[in-house]
């Protein structure tokens, strides 16, 4: 077998140093949490100057909880950049739980824009077993190679268990 060089990644570029750290709040009804990380000392082609932010708040106004969600990245060796944002809202209703959320993901080239509309319902059976239904629809904008835009239908029902 080939040995990998624990500094060096399988295509023999060299892997650098992450650093990273997040710091959560949750008192009350209120939640905030931030998170950073980054990449340096990698290829500079690939992973050298990468990073990611997000910042999340959210509040339980106990007949519905609101979150906000926002992301920033920088890929290719921190030339690209993408954004993403993402407003959610929880709602108890008949012994279960409504989820709903709609998001933005904003790729370089800006004409590429995805964007998703996402409900769902969770109703426990027990502390541990739960019934689902799912659904999402998202649409995507024209790409760079000017194909038409795009839109996307999933679903996802089941049970779900934890051991």
């Amino acid at each position: 077998t080939d040995m990998i060089d624990a500094h060096q990644c399988p295509r023999g570029e060299p892997l650098g140093r992450t650093d990273s750290f997040n710091v959560i709040y949750k008192g009350g009804p209120i939640f905030a949490g931030v998170g950073y990380a980054r990449m340096e000392g990698g290829s500079a082609a690939t992973t050298d100057g990468n990073r990611l932010i997000t910042g999340t708040v959210g509040y339980d106004l106990g007949m519905v909880e609101l979150l906000a969600n926002y992301g920033e990245s920088k890929t290719r060796g921190g030339r690209d950049k993408n954004k993403a944002y993402n407003i959610a809202a929880n709602i108890p209703l008949a012994g279960g739980n409504v989820k709903t959320a709609y998001a933005i993901f904003d790729p370089v080239g800006g004409n590429n824009k995805v964007k998703k509309f996402a409900l769902g319902y969770d109703y426990p059976l027990s502390k541990r077993t739960n019934l689902y239904a799912d659904l999402g629809v998202a649409t995507q904008g024209r790409g760079l190679l000017a194909v038409a835009p795009t839109r996307n239908t999933a679903y996802a029902f089941g049970v779900k268990h934890v051991f």
